[in-house]
């Protein structure tokens, strides 16, 4: 068995915890997208922004929350049963 087995930072990811990343980094960017847009523009059509930008990186959270569950999950499953 190599060493990378053994390590839990080489352990394979589940589909659930690939599938959070992925909605986490998506609106993460799309907040980032929205922010330099209030930016660049100004009035009423910032602060709209402001608040999608909000939202976003809001869901950003639930994906990061998601992702740690579906990680502990996995890991509780994979521990051997006394």
């Amino acid at each position: 068995m190599s060493q990378e087995n053994k390590n839990p930072k080489f352990e394979k990811e589940s589909g659930m915890e690939k599938g959070s990343r992925w909605y986490r980094n998506f609106n993460a960017a799309v907040g980032a997208v929205a922010l330099v847009g209030a930016v660049v523009t100004g009035g009423a059509v910032a602060a709209g922004l402001n608040l999608y930008a909000g939202f976003n990186f809001a869901q950003a959270g639930v994906g990061e929350v998601a992702r740690r569950h579906a990680k502990k999950r996995s890991q509780d499953k994979k521990r051997p049963s006394h």
